[in-house]
């Protein structure tokens, strides 16, 4: 072959294995870079989505939860001491009576007559007292007829007595001033002495029985504040405070009765179903977070926090103290920050370090940042 032909196909030789040498050394060049890029994308593909909320600062209250029916202090069921025909009723349900108040009347005719002759006979003796005083004086009677006398005027007055009694049996008197909430009684009817005849009730002074159980016994005492809710009216507020605590445990349930004695207000009525709170703790300023964001290992509590990291999200496994709870929120303590925000939707199965998604933004945290960060639930 001619010598200069030799020359060119060297050439081209050496100039393919140098491009074919520098491709190898550009994609072993790019291969870290584009190895970075494809984990980064796996890692954004394997992101759990998560719902996150803010931590909150305010007011907590500890409380006992509990139920029960209202009832009136006092309450009395009244019946006649007598049995008679019904002649007058004088009070219907829904009135107001006085103490003393009539509610109904009996036949009383016979007991008028037998009072009218005991008190005649009572008269009579008077005056024969009278006549036989003034015989004894004068040494005509015996004074042992004066003694006869007065034996026969003691059994006089005895007998009106007790006609005076049965007359006052014929009437039903309210023995305080109170509500008639139901009327037993119908005129022309019979009264029993064993049946009842009206129920009288006390609203000035109400109350409600509640059971707390015994291992909550030492968060309440006597003239501790309580609020009422009525079914009737959930939305209203109503108070009141212990006023006695059982001295006994039940066996059965477990609890103690407790006696709320509430304040007097015309909306509150004997045999109302209300739920009550009672106030056990309070503090004025908390770090509350939603209860739902807490976990439970080993009897621990635990939470997960938004941090960001190589510009991508993870979840932070923090443990807390939970505190004093008050409805959807709990007071807890430990290594937390100001800005932190909590995860409170999708971290049951998360673990320390967990790649997240979320609509939060967070901002890139600056290493060399020597900011002093405040810690809630920790003392300097």
């Amino acid at each position: 072959m001619h010598q200069k032909t030799k020359i060119l196909i060297f050439k081209g030789l050496l100039c393919s294995v140098c491009f074919a040498l520098a491709v190898q050394l550009s994609g072993c060049k790019e291969a870290p870079a584009q190895k970075a890029k494809n984990e980064k994308q796996k890692k954004g593909s394997d992101a759990v989505y998560v719902e996150t909320s803010a931590l909150q600062q305010g007011p907590v209250s500890a409380y006992l939860q509990a139920s029960g029916v209202i009832s009136a202090k006092r309450e009395v069921t009244l019946m006649s001491q007598r049995a008679g025909r019904i002649v007058r009723v004088s009070a219907e349900e829904g009135d107001v009576v006085k103490n003393g108040q009539s509610l109904g009347q009996l036949d009383n005719e016979r007991e008028t007559i037998l009072l009218r002759r005991a008190t005649l006979q009572l008269e009579r003796l008077t005056k024969e007292k009278s006549r036989v005083q003034k015989l004894v004086a004068e040494k005509i009677q015996s004074e042992e007829t004066l003694e006869n006398l007065n034996y026969s005027m003691e059994e006089a007055t005895l007998a009106v007595n007790e006609a005076k009694k049965n007359l006052r049996e014929t009437q039903l008197r309210a023995p305080f001033t109170g509500v008639v909430v139901k009327r037993h009684w119908e005129t022309g009817a019979t009264a029993n002495p064993a049946a009842p005849a009206f129920v009288l009730s006390d609203f000035s002074r109400l109350e409600v029985r509640l059971g707390i159980p015994e291992d909550r016994l030492a968060n309440v005492e006597k003239a501790q504040r309580v609020e009422v809710y009525p079914l009737a009216a959930p939305s209203k507020t109503f108070t009141g405070e212990i006023l006695r605590i059982h001295p006994a445990v039940n066996p059965q349930s477990g609890t103690v009765e407790i006696v709320v004695a509430l304040k007097p207000d015309a909306f509150l009525k004997p045999g109302m179903f209300i739920r009550a709170r009672i106030h056990t703790d309070h503090k004025a300023q908390a770090t509350l977070a939603p209860k739902k964001s807490l976990l439970y290992e080993d009897d621990r509590a635990y939470l997960f926090r938004l941090i960001k990291k190589d510009d991508a999200m993870q979840a932070e496994k923090l443990y807390v103290q939970p505190g004093l709870s008050n409805g959807d929120m709990v007071e807890i303590s430990g290594d937390i920050n100001t800005s932190d925000q909590i995860i409170v939707q999708g971290q049951s199965g998360l673990k320390n370090g967990t790649a997240v998604k979320t609509t939060m933004t967070l901002p890139v945290e600056d290493s060399n940042d020597k900011r002093e960060k405040r810690r809630y639930g920790k003392r300097k």
